[in-house]
């Protein structure tokens, strides 16, 4: 019944609202094919690459000493966070499931990786949000420091914290002397393909948020603007951005207002929005793994990255 009334609800708004939400949804598809898939195709085929054929293990071996004591999951993980700090959602919830899948990794070291590395990436924090939004590469910077610090901190917590439970579902990895038999291009190939499919319901998610929101926008009354910002922000990570951008905070001094301006910036990018959590959903979902865990760490990751964007902007100002 809900399903049904949201969907008759979602029907009737794009029709009334069209002349503004499709030519939002347009938009999103322009940020789409020129921001998230230059950012993260070519970082899901790489690590897709790097599992098929085995090559990730020797970043495995040589992170292994950190890795566990820091994170409570063995070296093979560390393709995941290193995916996770350089990509972009969600190309870690991909690598991570595709270790997963491959039996790299056991079912408890995967929904450890799910908590934390899942991450914005520097192309869009330090280009969009720090050079296009803020006028500064300098507070981009800062912010993708943090939002990378922020992860790694969310990931020494959730590991210590799950220290002690059970590892069950354990895998047997695929044998290295099978995976060296089969041609390398060959799985570049699978590589791409598998990566093409990650990108399909990527580009679905992102415009039917972006439509949501276009919509949101189109029907608030003032009464109702500061909670349809919200929305936005809650929602979809882009346009929530481009909400805190066009806020208004004249009644602010300028050093207060930049402050308030990064750490809603910092919140809406380390939440990531629902719409990526729909992709990362699916992404988990195709492959066994529950999402729980990662929705407590992004719950932690956004409040750790807020709290240090305040303390590192308060000194930076």
């Amino acid at each position: 019944m809900l399903v049904w009334i949201f969907s008759f609800i979602f029907v009737i708004g794009f029709v009334l609202c069209a002349s503004s939400a499709i030519p939002e949804t347009a938009e999103a598809l322009k940020t789409f094919l020129f921001i998230v898939l230059p950012s993260v195709f070519p970082l899901c085929v790489l690590s897709d690459w790097l599992v098929r054929t085995g090559a990730f293990r020797l970043t495995g071996r040589l992170f292994a000493p950190l890795m566990k004591p820091l994170f409570g999951v063995s070296g093979t993980g560390a393709l995941s966070i290193m995916t996770g700090l350089i990509g972009s959602y969600p190309t870690a919830a991909k690598t991570t499931a595709q270790l997963y899948k491959n039996g790299e990794i056991t079912y408890e070291e995967a929904l450890k990786l799910s908590a934390f590395t899942n991450n914005a990436g520097p192309l869009f924090i330090i280009g969009v949000l720090g050079t296009n939004m803020l006028r500064s590469t300098t507070l981009g910077v800062i912010l993708w420091c943090i939002h990378v610090t922020a992860s790694l901190l969310t990931g020494i917590l959730m590991g210590k914290f799950y220290r002690n439970r059970h590892t069950s579902l354990n895998r047997k990895p695929i044998p290295l002397v099978e995976v060296k038999k089969q041609n390398p291009f060959l799985l570049l190939s699978s590589s791409i393909a598998s990566a093409m499919e990650t990108m399909i319901p990527v580009c679905g998610t992102v415009l039917f948020f972006a439509s949501l929101c276009a919509m949101i926008e189109a029907i608030q009354m003032k009464e109702l603007q500061s909670v349809g910002n919200l929305l936005s922000m809650f929602l979809e990570m882009t346009t929530g951005c481009q909400t805190v951008d066009k806020l208004s905070l004249t009644s602010l001094s300028e050093a207060s207002a930049l402050l308030t301006r990064c750490c809603l910036f910092s919140g809406v990018v380390s939440w990531g929005g629902c719409s990526v959590h729909m992709q990362t959903i699916y992404i988990f979902s195709q492959n066994g793994l529950p999402c729980s865990r990662y929705l407590i760490g992004k719950i932690f990751h956004t409040i750790i990255a807020v709290g240090l964007t305040g303390l590192v902007m308060w000194l930076y100002i």
